[in-house]
């Protein structure tokens, strides 16, 4: 939509042409881009009467002398070599004396009263020319844009000769993303998805688990390790980190085809990441998605606000270095700090009923936070929730009745959310751990999921680990079984 910017006029148009006409027409506005127009012949005296006067004298700024209707895509200008008029983008031509030409004599003719204080010999003597139309953006993008780039798109392996993650431009795709993310920050974090005053951390190994589990990370040497492998998100035919799908579908929407390659990895373009403006790697809120260079600036901040912490003085709220800025304050808490704060928000908010235990190990900072407000940044924090972003009851899990599979022989809480994970994992990860003990680890686990399909529908169910809980509920069953299953790293 076009307004026009007149005092006293407020006309709203569809197209830019329409508009720069009717500022030609009403206002007499100077535009370099907008053509003149002839008078019509049906309504213009004028132009009736050059029917019988020679065409070369009929060629002037008819638009700047007379008014009435007027017919599109046609200027008119002074030849700059018959004129001492010299050709502008105005509309208007100085006024200029002089007598009615021998031409406009007769029956018919127009006098001098007709156009007053206009030089009409010397608007007669001028030449026909027409200037020439500006280009169009068609035009433009021809002459000047640079080529479409050409390479390689990802196939995808589920639809035959399809573009891998083209369902990831849809409106459905987005509609999933947002069922899961508020699953996600509603059980683990006991808010709502738009509440962006705290983090919520939530590892791969957090993700088949049930909410009443995280009693058991309520000591902070159970709590999931840094580097704990990254929550990911499924959508039709492709997998990534679910920072980088929340850094998709948070960002500007719809997204372009060009957007999508980047996405996936090919193409010739920067490559784009999904930043954690909490500088915390599990974190399901704070998240931006933009330039891999800027991601990698970020880390100054981060650096920044643990320093001034270890320091004892005051953590900024935000940085003035990046936009969006960085979350200073939450940078500056360590892993273990940031699991415990989420963990009394999703008490208050649940009801769980468990106490958090105090810290006993080795930490960087003076101070060791567990819940809010923060002890070290009290003048100016934002780091906060509100009790109108509490969920009064988490949402259940995708498959509330499966029973948990957490690793006994971890010192670190790792969950599985399929037994053969859980079984290739002792069998490559705890070398150390007696085969008898690994070999019952197993036994009760093809128990507890046998019951669990028991219950549950028959649906969802691969064959191959039908025939190893079958196996593994033998009385003949051996830690040679194991071996033979040849589980996957």
């Amino acid at each position: 939509m076009y307004d026009c910017k007149s005092p006293d006029c407020g006309a709203i148009f569809m197209r830019a042409w329409n508009l720069k006409r009717h500022q030609a027409r009403a206002h007499r506005w100077n535009t370099t881009k907008f053509v003149n127009y002839m008078p019509s012949p049906s309504t213009d005296p004028v132009a009736q009467h050059t029917a019988s006067v020679d065409t070369e004298c009929t060629t002037w700024r008819t638009s700047n002398l007379f008014g009435g209707d007027i017919s599109p895509r046609v200027e008119w200008v002074l030849d700059e070599s018959t004129s001492t008029t010299t050709e502008t983008d105005s509309d208007q031509l100085s006024p200029l004396s002089g007598t009615v030409p021998a031409a406009f004599t007769g029956s018919g003719a127009l006098s001098a009263a007709t156009v007053p204080n206009v030089d009409l010999t010397q608007a007669l003597s001028c030449t026909k020319r027409k200037r020439s139309l500006p280009p169009t953006d068609r035009v433009l993008r021809a002459q000047f844009a640079p080529p479409i780039p050409q390479y390689q798109v990802k196939r995808s392996r589920i639809e035959a000769g399809q573009q891998k993650a083209i369902a990831w431009l849809g409106t459905p795709a987005k509609t999933d993303y947002d069922r899961v993310y508020a699953n996600f920050v509603g059980r683990f974090g006991g808010v709502n998805p738009s509440h962006r005053g705290t983090c919520v951390l939530c590892p791969e190994d957090l993700r088949a688990v049930d909410p009443a589990s995280l009693v058991d990370l309520v000591d902070p040497r159970r709590l999931p390790a840094g580097n704990s492998p990254r929550l990911t998100y499924r959508y039709s035919d492709h997998t990534t980190d679910f920072a980088r799908a929340t850094g998709w579908f948070n960002g500007p929407w719809p997204r372009t085809g060009v957007q999508l390659d980047n996405l996936i990895g090919c193409g010739l373009f920067e490559p784009m990441d999904a930043s954690h403006l909490c500088h915390q790697e599990h974190c399901l809120v704070h998240l931006t998605y933009e330039a891999a260079h800027t991601n990698q600036d970020r880390k100054q901040c981060a650096a920044g606000a643990r320093s001034a912490r270890r320091a004892g003085t005051e953590v900024a709220a935000r940085c003035s270095r990046h936009n969006p800025p960085c979350l200073l304050q939450l940078a500056a808490l360590a892993t273990s700090e940031v699991y415990l704060i989420q963990f009394d928000i999703l008490r208050k908010a649940t009801g769980l009923r468990f106490q958090l235990r105090a810290h006993d190990g080795p930490h960087p900072y003076p101070t060791f936070e567990t819940r809010l407000p923060l002890t070290f940044a009290t003048s100016s924090s934002e780091v906060h929730v509100r009790p109108a972003d509490l969920v009064a009851a988490a949402p259940s899990a995708e498959k509330p009745a499966r029973p948990d599979l957490v690793c006994l022989f971890c010192d670190r809480f790792k969950a599985f959310a399929s037994p053969t994970g859980y079984w290739a994992h002792l069998f490559h990860k705890h070398g150390e751990v007696d085969c008898t003990d690994r070999l019952e680890e197993v036994q009760r686990t093809a128990d507890l999921w046998a019951e669990y399909w028991r219950q549950g529908p028959d649906g969802g169910k691969h064959q191959s680990t039908k025939q190893k809980i079958s196996i593994a509920r033998k009385d003949t069953f051996c830690w040679n079984d194991v071996v033979a299953w040849e589980l996957r790293k």
